[in-house]
């Protein structure tokens, strides 16, 4: 599936989202590839990306993994 969206070129924007909805599906491990997808995207196409750090910190903190949650809210602060 990713690959095919991938192939689509899709906007930082609409990989912010499908990682959302991963996240709030509690599918953690996909809601992190996708919001890391959107920071590379949102960062090519020259767009603020500290809300979608902001949301990898918390779902790092939901998988309980302190220390990535640490490392990306304190980058989604600078």
């Amino acid at each position: 599936l990713i690959r095919a969206l991938l192939e689509t070129n899709p906007t930082g924007q609409t990989l912010w989202t499908i990682g959302n909805g991963y996240q709030q599906k509690n599918e953690l491990d996909k809601a992190i590839r996708y919001h890391r997808l959107a920071v590379t995207k949102l960062k090519e196409e020259g767009n603020h990306y500290g809300l979608v750090l902001n949301n990898l910190g918390i779902t790092y903190s939901k998988k309980n993994d302190w220390d990535k949650a640490i490392e990306y809210s304190l980058q989604a602060a600078e």
